[in-house]
């Protein structure tokens, strides 16, 4: 069972509840006109908006050093819909945000989170990393080297089965907090950008 699923359409989302899915992908391009008002606010270095958010009144925040615009109206409509259903997904009403300009590697390893549910998208540039779970060894999760080179060539079977999520992707990953039935914690990490400069 590949215990992940891509679909272009929005509803595969829904699909993370089926405990023998680690990984959903909806497949999506993103509204005309965002690339470039991402580009120009991305280019002046914004902080990064994180906090634990209950009502959509929190993309105001987010979004407060985005220039008022068509692709800020599109920014937020998405962002709003998208945070409401995964707090329908995970049950809970409170949950983590983080937001904000990506400029060098974050998590270079493969792994596999903690929390139980985690949805991802990225607006402008590269995308998460996955690995469909016939390319994980996962006995190399356990204790991998510090080095992320090293600890990589040990948890990936072949680096040519390697997902890369494309800009307007949207990826809900199962975390080891979120296994039951056959679920296995979906293996990721984030995209390598130091190197692509």
């Amino acid at each position: 069972f590949p215990r992940y699923l891509i679909s272009a359409e929005e509803e595969v989302l829904d699909s993370i509840n089926n405990d023998a899915l680690s990984i959903v992908v909806w497949k999506r391009p993103l509204p005309r006109g965002l690339h470039s008002g991402l580009a120009r606010w991305a280019a002046q270095n914004p902080p990064r908006f994180e906090a634990r958010v209950k009502d959509p009144s929190w993309v105001e925040s987010a979004l407060e050093h985005f220039s008022s615009s068509p692709a800020q109206l599109l920014l937020a409509a998405d962002m709003r819909s998208l945070v409401g259903r995964f707090q329908r997904l995970a049950g809970s009403q409170t949950v983590k945000i983080s937001f904000g300009v990506v400029r060098g590697d974050q998590c270079r390893k493969f792994h596999a989170d903690y929390q139980r549910l985690r949805l991802i998208t990225t607006y402008l540039g590269p995308g998460t990393e996955w690995l469909p779970e016939h390319a994980v060894r996962r006995e190399a999760l356990i204790e991998p080297p510090a080095c992320p080179n090293a600890a990589n060539q040990l948890i990936v079977r072949q680096p040519h089965l390697v997902q890369r999520a494309q800009a307007g992707d949207v990826l809900i990953l199962r975390g080891r907090d979120g296994v039951s039935g056959d679920a296995l914690a979906a293996v990721h990490r984030s995209p390598p950008i130091e190197a692509n400069r």
